[in-house]
């Protein structure tokens, strides 16, 4: 019964799934052997980390992205040296004193999202890229995306680390023009990520192929 149960518990701490085993205490063959008799249900629930929204770079879009995090039940992370509890009432944390990156320290339930206009994008995904993010998502156009990755490349990065968690430009293609809208182009793939199991490849979003960087 032991071994069932444990058995059970790896998998939901798989699929993030509740689940319900019926075990039979009679049966000396197909079941666990006990000669106790009888038959148990066992519920098993995981207690998962809360995911963790970590943005790096300020303005309104950052802004937005952290009031939907919040509502979405992530811990939320701001990063700007810039930025006021004003600009991010929403955030659990917020850093001001890290020019050189050094704070960005994602683990496996973590969510980077790149909003620094161009200033220093590629320091950010490097510095992410030192820990385990599940997922690093560049708010950029194609041109531009396509630039930094090609310097991370030329700089020696990993292209399969790349390939593997990076989304340069991320965000689900909604149509979107306001910054609510483009807000919520953005969480969809954090989202999406933290109710699924590990590991997972990570969905392609229907943006233009043409130029985007996948």
């Amino acid at each position: 019964a032991d071994s069932a149960v444990r058995e059970t518990a790896l998998e939901c701490l798989q699929d993030g799934q509740t689940q319900i085993i019926e075990i039979d205490l009679d049966d000396e063959v197909l079941g666990v052997g006990m000669p106790c008799g009888g038959k148990m249900e066992v519920y098993v629930e995981p207690f998962l980390p809360q995911p963790e929204l970590m943005l790096v770079g300020q303005g309104r879009i950052a802004e937005l992205v952290a009031e939907l995090g919040r509502l979405l039940h992530f811990r939320v992370t701001g990063n700007s040296s810039a930025a006021t509890r004003d600009d991010f009432p929403f955030a659990d944390q917020l850093i001001t004193d890290d020019t050189e990156y050094q704070k960005i320290k994602p683990g496996l339930h973590s969510y980077v999202i790149v909003l620094t206009q161009h200033k220093g994008d590629q320091q950010v995904i490097q510095a992410a890229l030192r820990g385990a993010p599940r997922y690093i998502g560049l708010v950029a156009s194609a041109k531009r995306s396509r630039l930094v990755v090609e310097y991370l490349k030329e700089g020696g990065m990993d292209a399969d680390a790349l390939r593997r968690v990076l989304r340069a430009p991320c965000g689900l293609d909604l149509g979107g023009r306001t910054p609510e809208e483009i807000a919520l182009s953005i969480i969809t793939a954090p989202t999406a990520l933290a109710r699924r199991p590990l590991p997972l490849r990570l969905p392609r979003m229907p943006i233009d192929r043409s130029t985007a960087v996948q």
